[in-house]
C-alpha cells in the first residue's frame, strides 16, 4: 500500500530525517532536536546489520 496519494511527492529518503535533526541540534543547540534525533535514530537500529541494501550510507550518515 502506497502511503502517499498519487501526485504527492514522497520524501527522497525518509531516513535522512534523523541526520537532519542532528544538524538542527548542532546548529541551534535546542535540546528538543537532540531528543527527536535520538528517538529517530533508535528506529534505524534494527537495520544496522541489514545486508539486503546498498543504501546503508544514506540510512546512517550522518544519523
Amino acid at each position: 500500500m502506497n502511503k502517499y496519494p498519487p501526485g504527492v511527492q514522497r520524501p527522497a529518503h525518509p531516513d535522512f530525517w534523523p541526520g537532519q535533526l542532528w544538524l538542527a541540534w548542532l546548529h541551534s543547540g535546542e535540546e528538543q532536536f537532540k531528543t527527536l534525533a535520538l528517538a529517530s535514530a533508535e528506529k534505524l537500529a534494527p537495520r544496522r546489520t541489514d545486508t539486503g541494501t546498498h543504501d546503508l550510507g544514506f540510512l546512517f550518515s550522518p544519523s
